[in-house]
């Protein structure tokens, strides 16, 4: 019999929770790093007098990213 707690993770038990499910605090640092990523992301951008929007850099796979943990 395993220990209370310990069990095998795999992808048919794991639920990805929702906004809703996070904490005041978690759901303001995530508005605090979109506001972030927002503005890193625009600033690969620039904007001529006439209205031409110009990408100036490559956008980073985020998915390659590393995380850091809080």
């Amino acid at each position: 019999m395993d220990p209370v707690g310990i069990r095998e993770i795999d992808d048919g038990n794991i639920i990805v929770p929702t906004i809703d499910d996070l904490s005041e605090k978690e759901r303001a640092e995530l508005e605090a790093r979109k506001r972030e990523l927002h503005t890193l992301f625009l600033g690969l951008f620039t904007k001529t007098r006439g209205g031409f929007v110009k990408r100036d850099g490559d956008v980073p796979d985020l998915s390659e990213a590393m995380v850091t943990p809080l």
